[in-house]
C-alpha cells in the first residue's frame, strides 16, 4: 500500500519501473493534491469543524482581496472543495474553493486560495532538550505507523481530540519531558510527558481532555528542570455549524461553555508555573460562549486570521480575470500551486488498444 500524501517518490519508482521514465517536461511532476472536502461529497459526514474553518478562510481572503484593491467589494459565498497541497513530499498548505459576489457582478465567481497554517512555535530559554527542537505542531488524527498527523489543516474544533507532535534532532543525552495544556482562561487543563532518547524521532504526546473544548486560543508549555523552555499556541474553533447547518444560538451557548467536568490537572503544583488565571480572560470567554450570528462569525474570523496565512489566489474561470477595475487575478490553470492546474500524470487520457494499459501523454 503506498500513499502518496505520505511519499510520492514510491510510486515514481513503481511507475517507472512498470511503464518507463517520465517524460523531462511533465508539469507537475513532484506536486500532489489531494481532496479533503468537496460540496458534492455524500460521504463521510459533514465536518462541522472544517467546514467552520473553511468558512471563516474563504471569508478572510474575500476581505484580504477586497483590501489590496480599491473601489472593490468581494463577498466570500459557498465552500466548494478542500485540497491538500504537497510538493516534494512537503505539506505547502491548503486550497479553498469557493463562490463569491462581487460588487457590480451579476454572475457569481468562483476563486481558489492557497491557505498555509502559521507555525507559533518558540523557543524561551534555549537549554537541554530545547536545543534539538525541530517543531511542536499540535493537530489531530495522527497516525502512529506513518508518525504524521492527517489533519494538515490542523483544523480543531470543540469536539476535537487534540494531540501534540513533537519533532527532535539527535542528541547526545536522553529527556524526560513534561508538557501543560493551558486553557484559554489560563487554567492548567492537563499534564502529559514524554520520553526522547538521543536519537532523532517524532513523537506523539495526547492529553486527557474532556469535551466540548473551551474555544479559543490554547497554549501548550514544554517544562524541563521545573522550568518552561519552549512554548505554541493552538487554536479551539468554535463552531459555526452542527451537523453541516448553522448553528443555532442554544447550541452556540452549550458548546462554546466548554466542558462542566473538572480538570483532571486543575491541583497539580506545576501550575505554579503559570501566570495566576485572569478573571478578566473568564469574564471574556463567558460572554465569548453568548456570541451568534454575525458576531460569532467575527469572533471565528478573528481568531483564525491569527493562525493562518493567505499565500495567493486565481480564478477558476479562464474568462473573468478582472474581478474589479483595480483587481485582476490569474487563471487557476495557469498556477503551479492550484487543484486546476495541470497535472498530466493523474490525468486519465484513453486506453492503448493494443497492451490494455494507460495512455499517459
Amino acid at each position: 500500500k503506498f500513499e502518496p500524501i505520505i511519499n510520492q517518490e514510491i510510486i515514481f519508482q513503481l511507475e517507472e519501473w512498470l511503464y518507463g521514465p517520465y517524460p523531462s517536461n511533465v508539469s507537475s511532476l513532484h506536486s500532489y493534491w489531494q481532496s479533503v472536502y468537496h460540496y458534492q461529497d455524500v460521504s463521510p459526514q459533514h465536518d462541522d469543524t472544517l467546514g467552520t474553518v473553511a468558512s471563516s478562510l474563504a471569508r478572510l481572503a474575500a476581505r484580504h482581496l477586497t483590501n489590496s484593491a480599491v473601489h472593490c467589494a468581494v463577498s466570500a459565498g459557498k465552500v466548494l472543495e478542500v485540497t491538500s497541497y504537497l510538493h516534494n513530499d512537503n505539506y505547502k498548505g491548503t486550497l479553498i474553493k469557493f463562490s463569491t459576489q462581487i460588487k457590480g457582478r451579476e454572475e457569481a465567481v468562483t476563486l481558489e486560495t492557497w491557505f498555509r497554517p502559521q507555525n507559533n512555535f518558540t523557543v524561551i530559554h534555549n537549554i537541554g532538550p530545547a536545543q534539538r527542537l525541530k517543531s511542536m505542531v499540535v493537530s489531530s488524527e495522527y497516525d502512529q505507523k506513518e508518525q504524521f498527523s492527517r489533519n494538515l489543516l490542523r483544523a480543531l474544533g470543540v469536539f476535537s481530540e487534540p494531540s501534540l507532535s513533537l519533532q527532535v534532532i539527535s542528541g547526545t543525552e536522553a529527556h524526560n519531558l513534561t508538557f501543560l495544556w493551558v486553557d484559554p482562561t489560563g487554567n492548567l487543563a492537563d499534564v502529559t510527558e514524554a520520553f526522547v532518547d538521543e536519537t532523532a524521532s517524532i513523537s506523539n504526546v495526547k492529553p486527557v481532555l474532556k469535551t466540548p473544548l473551551l474555544p479559543g486560543v490554547w497554549y501548550l508549555k514544554m517544562v524541563f528542570n521545573n522550568r518552561v523552555i519552549a512554548q505554541t499556541d493552538f487554536l479551539i474553533s468554535p463552531l459555526q455549524f452542527t451537523a453541516g447547518f448553522p448553528i443555532s444560538q442554544q447550541q452556540a451557548k452549550f458548546q462554546h461553555s466548554g466542558s462542566s467536568q473538572a480538570y483532571r490537572a486543575r491541583d497539580s503544583p506545576l501550575k505554579d508555573l503559570l501566570e495566576p488565571p485572569d478573571s478578566s480572560q473568564l469574564s471574556r470567554s463567558n460572554a465569548n460562549s453568548k456570541r451568534f450570528g454575525k458576531d460569532l462569525l467575527q469572533w471565528i474570523d478573528t481568531l483564525v486570521l491569527r493562525f493562518y496565512t493567505v499565500v495567493e489566489s486565481c480564478v477558476v474561470s479562464q474568462t473573468v480575470l478582472d474581478l474589479c477595475q483595480s483587481l485582476q487575478l490569474e487563471p487557476c490553470s495557469s498556477t503551479v500551486w492550484s487543484s486546476q492546474a495541470p497535472d498530466p500524470k493523474s490525468t486519465i487520457t484513453s486506453i492503448n488498444k493494443t497492451t490494455g494499459q494507460l495512455n499517459r501523454w
